[in-house]
């Protein structure tokens, strides 16, 4: 627990004392149902999606020499058109949401668009994956992930923060509020939480709650339910 809490203060300093700058890796399962005729301003074809996306809004903007795909642009795009048409889901990865920008430039761009596979598509949630610090990380190499578009918190221009266990899904590590929707141009503001592998609170804006405190020197078997996970 006490190497947790060194990861976990070591983290909240970084983004306490500067907005994090780091490329992101969002990843949403998308059903998409249109692609334009003609590409935008600046080449890009744009895509409508069925799902809300991590950056607002139901478009995404995919660029020959940005895509990662391996297979060459000319054949990608006659392939999403057939998807269209089955109405096929797929794996859309994004290398940020556009931060200040407005009309069409606020429109994310996609990293990769690929097939869904059992593991990957299994909601239409977008998830940003963080490392042990907070930054954005691949998937494969993340700990957290943090589900996007963020909702707004009660402060005015602050939006709730979730993270959450990329192993136990469903186990809050951290909560709070950040002042930027996207999270990743932001820093955390205010009070935050901070909950052990189990989902127990351990620490509350980096003090540790009294239920955690009332452990310290009793036995195994006189720790209450709710203090499990609070012991050393």
């Amino acid at each position: 627990m006490q190497k947790n809490q060194t990861m976990i203060g070591a983290a909240l300093s970084t983004m306490l004392l500067c907005p994090i700058v780091a490329q992101a890796d969002i990843i949403q399962r998308q059903v998409i149902t249109a692609i334009s005729d003609h590409p935008d301003s600046e080449g890009a074809d744009v895509l409508t999606v069925a799902e809300t996306t991590a950056c607002g809004g139901n478009q995404v903007r995919m660029k020959e020499g940005l895509l990662e795909n391996e297979d060459a642009y000319a054949s990608l795009r006659p392939g999403i058109i057939q998807r269209i048409r089955e109405k096929t889901p797929m794996l859309v990865t994004l290398f940020g949401c556009p931060v200040g920008k407005n009309g069409a430039e606020a429109i994310p761009f996609a990293r990769m668009i690929t097939g869904c596979g059992p593991n990957s598509c299994a909601d239409g949630k977008a998830r940003l994956y963080l490392d042990e610090r907070l930054m954005p990380q691949v998937k494969r190499r993340a700990p957290y992930y943090l589900v996007l578009p963020l909702p707004k918190a009660a402060l005015p221009g602050t939006w709730k923060v979730e993270i959450f266990d990329t192993i136990r899904r469903d186990v809050v590590r951290l909560s709070g509020q950040t002042n930027a929707a996207d999270f990743v141009s932001g820093e955390l503001v205010g009070g935050y939480r901070y909950y052990d592998n189990d989902g127990v609170l351990t620490h509350e804006d980096g003090q540790t709650p009294k239920k955690c405190a009332d452990v310290a020197g009793q036995p195994a078997h006189a720790i209450q339910a709710d203090q499990r996970g609070c012991a050393k």
